[in-house]
């Protein structure tokens, strides 16, 4: 998919390669035309303030310093995922779940997705 020139704009942001992410922004392209979060499937829009919360940025799935495997998420969701490898995310991720049914605050087997305009209340 060609990106758009919204996308484009954003690839040639901040230091990393811009063919890279392109690249990354490419692999997060879904068939709808709309760019989605690796990790979350939530839209991501680079007209947002920098400060949102879902502001779209550059995940690296290998370490910081390879560029080659990059995604695009959420700058919430890359947060969380900083310091971790993709299977201890999504280990947290099933740990949180289960202690979010354990304290009641999710019913057991109740996964289901966000609303598409979700947001969190607070920003950077």
């Amino acid at each position: 998919m060609p990106l758009t020139q919204v996308w484009d704009e954003f690839c040639h942001r901040g230091r990393l390669p811009v063919n890279r992410q392109r690249e990354s922004v490419n692999l997060s392209a879904a068939p709808d035309g709309t760019v989605r979060g690796y990790y979350s499937d939530l839209v991501l829009d680079p007209t947002r303030d920098p400060t949102h919360s879902l502001y779209p940025s550059h995940d690296h799935t290998r370490s910081a310093d390879d560029h080659r495997q990059m995604v695009v998420e959420t700058r919430l969701v890359n947060d969380m995922k900083t310091h971790l490898s993709d299977t201890e995310f999504w280990r947290l991720i099933e740990h949180l779940y289960g202690v979010g049914v354990d304290k009641g605050r999710i019913e057991l087997g109740s996964a289901r997705r966000l609303p598409p305009d979700w947001s969190p209340t607070r920003h950077y």
